[in-house]
């Protein structure tokens, strides 16, 4: 057996999440809003920019090319292989990239006549798309942000284009998660994704995924694990989040022991100290935390908060029932746990992990690999490295533990791993193998105890795990209190009648005083105050006016923050 490495409880998210402009970043018009969110475009244009014009001199020296090489078997077919080879030898071209444009095109079987015609108006369209690459570098030096993307939101990326920006060295697509994909896993088509996108790493979608926080004794409720909603009352986790405190590798052990909480003695599955935090509603009490009774970690690591009401409007994730998420197969991981540095706009920069950063809610890609030690039967692994020269996968950290891997199996985005463990310094290439405990060979005992997955209310809108527009009036992703105290002032609309409007702000833990203000439309003092010394709060609303509200929340430096206003009816 080789050597466990550390599991990902409480400790001090997402390693790294994309950097550059092969993995597109979110760029709504909330997220706008966030300080300096062009901070980073200039060199995703510029990279962009290159890459297109390395494309187009390929295409331009295959199409010079092609015509004398091919020109007496122009009815045949070759595969893309054969006729890239012939097209391209001697040119100096980047094979690989002609096939997969043709590959992308399904020209496999085309006769060669097709393949050059499509070359041919490849060529036309990369031209005139690399000359409004060209002007948006001079526009985004010149125009003031919301005129600049108004300016890239009219740049429609070609169709033949959209696959090719995915596309990693080694002939594969690196996929969009599945909040940043468009219906049908379309990729973004104009040009605005692949350069603004302040969302790429700290988010504030997927509404299934929450916060897991234990109320310290003398400091308030912060965070310790991240767990997925799987029915309206039961929210999956991992076991060793609670196990861990009694120094517990097994479920026996575990449930028997006890730990001190000042003078008390206190059990791991004492419900009274745990909570779970939702970005559209709020703080939510636990009623049970149930372990799985075979744990014996790294085996089995799972357990099952059942919540003390029911969540009617939050869809459940769907839990993945189909296979085993396969070697090489790309998932979506989130989680509130410890992250790389940010920059102003939440996008991941160099460096390793920052203790004390978890309560933050991120996502990052991974490639899933087989696990190759003895014990990890039920698991899938994944090595946090460079995928190739551009394109940065991301990993877990502590506070990530029990968190969710999405991935698309048969077609539908579907829950299928649970952070367990990987190496304690979270860092690229250092120690052994990333793990998360495979949904699917855990199937049995999960629909069990959660109760069934699936909630009618969300038949027609299968993904509103992933993201809910219809209840969501405001989101901030990313906000860095830089001074003590601090402000952040957001504003929203409320267009229609609603039931309740819910405003919850989550931060990085300081032990120092949040403060969430909401006040109404026309109003000069709050309608809601919550002044907590927790790492989040909340300020619910009745019947709230239509109209533009305000809210401000302050904070203490070097806290991050995340706001979310959601309505139910």
């Amino acid at each position: 057996m080789g050597m466990l490495v550390g599991a990902r409880v409480r400790a001090a998210a997402i390693s790294a999440a994309c950097l550059t402009v092969f993995c597109p970043d979110f760029s709504s018009a909330d997220e706008l809003k966030a300080p300096d969110p062009f901070k980073a475009a200039s060199t995703r244009l510029k990279d962009l920019s290159s890459f297109v014009d390395n494309h187009l001199q390929t295409v331009e020296t295959v199409n010079k090319a092609a015509g004398t090489k091919i020109a007496g078997s122009k009815s045949q077919t070759m595969d893309v292989s054969a006729f890239s080879q012939i097209a391209g030898k001697g040119a100096g071209a980047n094979i690989r990239a002609i096939e997969n444009t043709l590959r992308f095109q399904q020209l496999d079987s085309a006769p060669n006549i097709r393949k050059l015609d499509f070359l041919q108006d490849h060529q036309t369209q990369l031209r005139d798309f690399s000359s409004k690459l060209h002007q948006a570098q001079t526009d985004l030096q010149t125009l003031a942000p919301a005129e600049a993307k108004q300016r890239f939101d009219a740049i429609i990326v070609p169709t033949d284009m959209q696959e090719i920006l995915q596309l990693g060295t080694d002939g594969r697509t690196l996929p969009l998660p599945p909040h940043l994909q468009g219906l049908g896993g379309l990729k973004p088509s104009t040009l605005t994704p692949y350069v603004v996108g302040p969302g790429s790493a700290a988010t504030v979608e997927y509404p299934s995924v929450v916060e897991i926080a234990y109320a310290w004794d003398g400091f308030g409720s912060s965070a310790l694990c991240t767990g997925t909603l799987i029915s309206s009352t039961s929210v999956l986790t991992a076991a060793h989040c609670f196990c861990e405190q009694v120094s517990a590798k097994t479920a026996k052990d575990c449930l028997s022991a006890t730990y001190k909480r000042g003078q008390e003695d206190v059990k791991i599955d004492d419900k009274r100290f745990v909570s779970v935090f939702f970005h559209d509603r709020g703080v939510v009490a636990v009623d049970q935390i149930i372990i799985n009774p075979n744990y014996a970690f790294p085996k089995k690591d799972l357990a099952i908060l059942k919540l003390a009401k029911e969540i009617t409007d939050v869809m459940p994730a769907p839990l993945n029932t189909v296979r085993p998420i396969k070697p090489g197969e790309f998932a979506t991981i989130v989680g509130f746990g410890v992250h790389s540095p940010l920059r102003a706009n939440g996008s991941p920069q160099p460096g390793p992990p920052v203790d004390g950063s978890e309560g933050i809610k991120l996502w990052a890609t991974i490639q899933a690999s087989a696990c190759k030690d003895a014990g990890f039967e039920e698991d899938f692994c994944w090595n946090f490295k460079l995928r190739n020269e551009n394109k940065i996968l991301g990993s877990t950290c502590h506070g990530d533990s029990g968190g969710p891997a999405f991935a698309t199996i048969d077609g539908a985005v579907r829950l299928v791993g649970v952070t367990s463990g990987g190496p304690d310094d979270c860092r690229a290439g250092k120690g052994g193998p990333t793990y998360d405990v495979e949904v699917f060979k855990n199937i049995s005992w999960i629909t069990s105890v959660a109760g069934p997955n699936a909630n009618p209310a969300f038949a027609a809108n299968p993904n509103a795990f992933i993201k809910n527009p219809g209840i969501r009036a405001y989101g901030a992703p990313y906000h860095l209190f830089i001074n003590t105290p601090d402000h952040l002032n957001g504003s929203f609309s409320i267009v229609s009648a609603s039931g309740f409007l819910t405003v919850s702000v989550n931060t990085t833990p300081t032990f120092a005083t949040l403060t969430l203000e909401l006040t109404a439309p026309g109003a000069t003092s709050p309608a809601c105050t919550s002044s907590v010394a927790d790492a989040f709060a909340t300020c619910t609303v009745q019947s709230p006016a239509i109209g533009s509200w305000n809210v401000r929340v302050t904070g203490a430096s070097p806290q991050e923050s995340q706001v979310v206003a959601a309505v139910s009816h």
